[in-house]
């Protein structure tokens, strides 16, 4: 990953790297997932690895396939569920409820949790309530 080796030039600087992908295993530009995340394991300067701006129904395949191949923590932003149609110039679906996947999130590794597009700052708060208010999953 080219981001690894710009990192070396810059020896104070840390980062974590997070990937956009289109369906459970691949990233958007069509690399596998896991291979990514890989190639960032041994890189002291990368602080955590994950998936960004990502359909939720993704996610869980994201993190099954990079069981223990990192020990950085996870990242993830989902978003909203919902898909653009440039055909209507509008947002289709239903908006997902991230809260009912954070516990099994949280058991995969993930220690950053947020959301991307259409995702509300209510959402947000919603995730943040949901895990301070449980102590089974701190």
């Amino acid at each position: 990953v080219a981001l690894s080796r710009l990192l070396v030039e810059f020896s104070s600087a840390k980062a974590w790297v997070s990937f956009s992908c289109k369906d459970s295993s691949h990233t958007s530009h069509g690399e596998a997932f896991k291979a990514a995340v890989e190639a960032l394991a041994t890189c002291n300067q990368v602080t955590a690895v994950g998936v960004n701006c990502t359909m939720p129904q993704h996610i869980q395949g994201f993190l099954e396939s990079v069981e223990g191949v990192t020990d950085k923590p996870l990242v993830v932003y989902p978003n909203s569920g919902e898909t653009w149609s440039n055909e209507n110039n509008r947002w289709n679906g239903t908006k997902t409820n991230l809260n009912v996947h954070l516990p099994m999130w949280l058991e995969k590794g993930v220690r950053i949790a947020g959301g991307c597009c259409r995702v509300t700052p209510e959402a947000i708060f919603q995730l943040h309530e949901t895990l301070h208010s449980d102590t089974t999953m701190s």
